[in-house]
């Protein structure tokens, strides 16, 4: 694929270091990830990771893909094993924690998912992103009565029940 390639020349022609470098990497992971190219994104993940330059949904998308692969296991492994990580150094606004807790949900691990909403409630209540997302990963698990607890939270939280009123009935 031609825009693969030029990508690589990018990132052969800028040194094996620098702003260039991290912005070849991460164009090559979306590259990657369009194309569903597992083993490539893959290797190139793991350069990030080996600067520590990977950002949770590098990782979230990469667990996607490789359950999307048919590696349903080694995706799930690898989450659990990252969760970890997201004690340590958690998501940073309601848009990567919704990345992150639907590629949970996406493979497999809805609890993880579930859990995850629930450590950001206070920190993100102002956002309705965070509140439909949640709501997505309780409606596709099936869980009606964590559902219904949630829609009292939006009823009841004095921003989201502005924003979010009608998602709540």
């Amino acid at each position: 694929d031609e825009s693969v390639r030029a990508l690589k020349l990018l990132r052969s022609t800028s040194g094996a270091t620098g702003e260039h470098q991290l912005l070849a990497s991460q164009l090559l992971l979306s590259v990657y990830g369009q194309n569903r190219d597992v083993e490539h994104f893959g290797e190139e993940l793991a350069k990030l990771r080996a600067t520590d330059q990977d950002a949770h949904f590098h990782n979230a998308a990469y667990w996607v893909l490789l359950f999307e692969a048919s590696r349903p296991n080694v995706a799930r492994h690898q989450a659990e094993d990252y969760w970890m990580k997201l004690v340590r150094d958690p998501v940073t606004s309601p848009r990567e924690l919704a990345i992150v807790a639907r590629a949970y949900d996406q493979i497999g691990l809805a609890q993880r998912a579930v859990d995850l909403f629930e450590s950001f409630d206070e920190d993100y209540a102002a956002s309705a992103d965070y509140w439909a997302a949640y709501g997505s990963v309780l409606v596709d698990g099936e869980k009606w009565d964590a559902l219904r607890v949630l829609a009292l939270k939006i009823r009841n939280d004095g921003f989201s029940s502005r924003v979010l009123r009608a998602y709540s009935y």
